[in-house]
């Protein structure tokens, strides 16, 4: 009989609510006050009379591509974030309240 050392690390797949938060956490930064000040091309992305940003244009970030591409997730992840709206479409978000100062 055979008996797996404890103390080995799991190879699970991360859970969909990790991925969530992660997808949830990484795109709250991208709209935070700190990353706007430097990040100009995300601002250039902008819709330069709301301040909307497609989700197909944060689904093409590096590193949200490694947690999902899909822009039904991150739409899924950022549902009651206080930090970034969602457009009544769902196909767009903006940070939350001083959007228009980053335009």
């Amino acid at each position: 009989m055979y008996y797996a050392p404890q103390h080995i690390v799991s190879t699970q797949v991360p859970q969909r609510d990790q991925i969530l938060g992660a997808v949830r956490q990484q795109v709250e930064y991208y709209f935070s006050v700190e990353n706007l000040c430097k990040d100009l091309f995300l601002r250039s992305k902008m819709d330069p009379k709301e301040g909307w940003i497609a989700l197909s244009v944060i689904a093409s970030f590096n590193r949200i591509r490694m947690m999902t591409p899909e822009p039904a997730m991150i739409y899924e992840a950022l549902v009651g974030s206080k930090m970034v709206e969602i457009s009544p479409g769902n196909d767009k978000i903006r940070k939350m309240g001083d959007w228009a100062a980053w335009l």
